[in-house]
């Protein structure tokens, strides 16, 4: 039993493995690999430029993630052979999220479970922002929305009946706090950000997603 778990385990890592080579599913559409070549350094922003760009097929407004959907942030300004990427750290950067448990989602494959989206469960849901002080968090998320240390933040992708400028699913990050105060009509969230802004060096940019 013990080697057929073993097995079992080797084989869920390899696909996952494989996954995060190839760098792309079945309902994303990618641009080419592209390496960071230059920080964009200015009080409170974080941003970074890549060596893609519109003849690649990237446009500003898109997705830019490392692995196969872990968001590191947004593009920006666009030129033919490079693009500006807006971090998800940034204080202007802003993305409608959802919090998940961990067992309602996988970041392997960016699967949420149905029962996320069943209407007698209300999972947490709100704007992720960094704010003056330089907090990364959710704001927005209603006092009666289930929200604990440790769950995933992913992107919900729509806003009511609008779509976003990101898919569903994309990962952010994890829970890091949650506090509220009885006066409070929304709870404070602080989150821990899947991505380390200097450690990333290769990125791809989504340019379209089904689904």
């Amino acid at each position: 039993e013990a080697l057929a778990a073993q097995a079992s385990r080797l084989e869920r890592e390899n696909a996952e493995l494989r996954g995060l080579l190839k760098g792309q599913r079945s309902y994303y559409e990618y641009g080419p690999l592209a390496q960071v070549v230059a920080p964009v350094g200015a009080q409170f922003t974080q941003r970074i430029v890549i060596n893609v760009g519109t003849e690649d097929g990237v446009e500003p407004n898109r997705p830019v993630v490392i692995g196969e959907s872990t968001l590191v942030g947004r593009t920006t300004e666009v030129s033919n052979h490079t693009a500006q990427v807006m971090l998800i750290t940034d204080q202007m950067f802003a993305a409608g999220v959802r919090i998940i448990p961990p067992a309602r989602f996988d970041p392997a494959s960016s699967e949420i479970s149905p029962a996320v989206t069943a209407e007698h469960v209300s999972y947490g849901q709100g704007l992720l922002e960094t704010d003056l002080e330089g907090y990364f968090g959710v704001g927005l998320v209603s006092q009666s929305a289930h929200a604990e240390e440790g769950d995933y933040v992913v992107t919900s992708g729509r806003s009511g009946d609008k779509e976003l400028l990101f898919p569903p699913g994309l990962l952010v990050g994890t829970v890091e706090s949650v506090s509220s105060q009885d006066i409070d009509q929304f709870k404070n969230i602080v989150v821990e950000p899947a991505m380390n802004p200097q450690d990333i060096q290769e990125v791809r940019v989504i340019t379209d997603w089904a689904g």
